[in-house]
């Protein structure tokens, strides 16, 4: 397939909201177990699995993705700066932006239709 500029952009947007959305993301699905799964959530903070050769808390995964999120869109936001610095395509830097924003906005509008159907 060719490179599709647009497409690219606009999925650079896409996982940049998904990042700085996904710690409320996750707050929520916290909340949303805790509530309705008590005896699952207990379950999964009180055993342990292996992963490569690691024991590991299973509910420490959706835990730890409460805070670390910041982090993730920092690095996709300078990705995303390099990705305007080093563009060198027949498109405006102001039509970039655009295009990154417009996948921003896709998640953010997916992310909130997901929310809204967990609580359903």
């Amino acid at each position: 397939q060719s490179v599709d500029e647009h497409i690219l952009f606009r999925a650079l947007g896409f996982h940049m909201s998904s990042e700085i959305l996904a710690d409320e993301e996750f707050r929520l699905l916290d909340r949303f177990l805790r509530k309705k799964y008590p005896a699952l959530v207990d379950h999964l903070e009180k055993i342990k699995v292996e992963i490569n050769g690691v024991q590991h808390v299973p509910y420490y995964w959706i835990r730890i993705h409460t805070t670390v999120e910041a982090d993730h869109f920092a690095a996709a936001a300078a990705g995303a700066n390099k990705a305007l610095q080093y563009y060198t395509g027949k498109e405006s830097q102001h039509q970039i932006k655009v295009w990154i924003l417009e996948g921003f906005a896709e998640f953010a509008a997916v992310q909130t239709e997901f929310m809204n159907g967990l609580f359903d």
